[in-house]
């Protein structure tokens, strides 16, 4: 359960990342 948990983190991480960089494209 905790590494599930830990995984779900990095993932959150990373679509936060993702977007922010879909942003930063977006608006250059």
């Amino acid at each position: 359960a905790r590494r599930t948990r830990c995984f779900s983190k990095s993932v959150q991480m990373h679509d936060l990342i993702i977007g922010l960089y879909l942003n930063l494209f977006c608006f250059t």
